[in-house]
């Protein structure tokens, strides 16, 4: 299997973590932490903003390496959902 990444969004930081399993173990391969900008308790309030930080975080620990699985965090206290 190839790299997973997991992206926790917090209304604080964003946090990225990108690993792989080798044999029996996982390899942290890089973690990025980075100040929030456009979401507030669980809620994305500016797309544009929520998605730069994202982008940054993706520049920075992904580079050019393929990742295979992507889990994504979204949690706070208020929590609204929408699907397009």
């Amino acid at each position: 299997m190839g790299l997973t990444a997991s992206l926790d969004l917090g209304s604080e930081k964003m946090v990225m973590a990108l690993g792989s399993v080798e044999r029996d173990a996982c390899r942290l391969a890089g973690i990025k932490i980075l100040a929030s900008q456009g979401i507030e308790r669980g809620v994305v309030t500016d797309k544009d903003k929520a998605g730069l930080c994202i982008q940054t975080l993706m520049n920075e620990l992904v580079k050019d390496r393929e990742v295979d699985v992507m889990n994504i965090a979204l949690s706070d206290e208020v929590l609204q959902v929408s699907e397009r």
